[in-house]
């Protein structure tokens, strides 16, 4: 039942950066940010990362989501949930985002999730070294959605 409300919400919360005001961006980052407060982060990760796979078909969409998924995201400083391979969300992201036509987008915006879902060191600035588009098992975590 929870999933099921949590899918129903996504169409809102997962909305067309470029079709609303400032203000009801933040009403609906607020109310993403407040569903993740209020639900088991397990059944919120897992309805958004299926949501993200079933409705978000083009590249514009998909970096549409992200957008609003790091958004909504970063103040709960969110890693997946227990049991979830992040090399599997990472390489789904690799195989349906052309790197090399999104660039600033893949820099800006994937570069710091994978950096944080898989773990890797924001110390000593060492995120500035990691290519999530060059590691060998991202690469093979996105041959499945190829």
């Amino acid at each position: 039942m929870i999933k099921e409300n949590l899918l129903q919400e996504c169409p809102y919360i997962f909305f067309d950066l470029n079709k609303l005001s400032k203000d009801e961006i933040t009403k609906r980052e607020v109310k993403g940010r407040k569903t993740i407060k209020n639900n088991p982060w397990t059944d919120v990760f897992d309805t958004w990362f299926e949501y993200l796979k079933s409705s978000c078909k083009t590249e514009e969409e998909i970096i549409n989501f992200i957008s609003v998924y790091w958004a909504i995201q970063i103040p709960h400083c969110k890693k997946l949930p227990l049991g979830r391979d992040p090399y599997d969300f990472i390489g789904y992201l690799l195989a349906k985002i052309d790197v090399n036509k999104y660039e600033d987008f893949c820099n800006g915006i994937v570069t710091p999730i994978a950096i944080d879902v898989l773990g890797k060191s924001w110390e000593n600035d060492a995120f500035i070294y990691y290519d999530y588009w060059n590691d060998p098992k991202v690469i093979e975590a996105s041959k499945k959605y190829k």
